[in-house]
């Protein structure tokens, strides 16, 4: 009878972190879409502190990360017009810094010149909310859009779309890069989706 149960709780417990695996493989192997093709992907493990500041409205806090992914999406031209940032949350530190992230993006775009809304871009794609902010044109500042969104498993997914003062990326309007923004969100939050089933 004990062996049994040993038995059954193996099973949850192998079942508890099959999934963490399989989604983090599904973050980090997106081949990219459109002009954007994935380069390279690092994974960069714990930091030396389990946790990093990020300023809010009410001061520096701080949001635990005890794990971190890197990945580079290039171009024809080989320039990284794409840069993803993946990081784990502390199982119960998860949803407090869920809330200090969407805070932390409320102060960027309240401090940050030359972007299109003054408050975070709230999208939902392929039922997913997405956060983030644009710039207003497109200009020689290094970034032209920085987004993310919480898949889940204490993971938190930072998209940023670089700019550059050459333009690697080749926007010609902000109507250009938003569709393009879109296709690439969409098809990152599909290939997620389709790990699920």
């Amino acid at each position: 009878m004990k062996k049994g149960l040993f038995s059954v709780l193996c099973v949850m417990l192998l079942s508890a972190f099959m999934p963490t695996s399989q989604l983090i493989d599904c973050l980090t192997n997106f081949d990219g879409t459109g002009q954007f093709k994935k380069f390279r992907a690092d994974h960069n493990g714990a930091m030396t502190k389990p946790f990093r500041v990020v300023m809010t409205a009410k001061g520096f806090e701080e949001i635990t990360v005890i794990d971190n992914y890197r990945i580079a999406y290039h171009n024809a031209k080989e320039a990284t017009t794409v840069s993803v940032k993946i990081e784990k949350s502390a199982p119960d530190g998860y949803s407090i810094d869920q809330e200090i992230i969407r805070d932390n993006i409320l102060y960027i775009v309240q401090h940050t010149s030359n972007l299109i809304s003054a408050q975070p871009d709230s999208l939902n794609i392929n039922g997913t909310n997405v956060y983030g902010y644009t710039k207003s044109k497109v200009d020689s500042s290094s970034f032209i859009g920085n987004y993310l969104f919480f898949p889940g498993n204490d993971y938190a997914v930072y998209v940023n779309f670089h700019l550059g003062k050459e333009n690697p990326a080749a926007y010609t309007s902000l109507e250009q890069f938003t569709s393009q923004r879109d296709q690439f969100l969409s098809k990152y939050i599909e290939q997620l989706k389709k790990c699920e089933k």
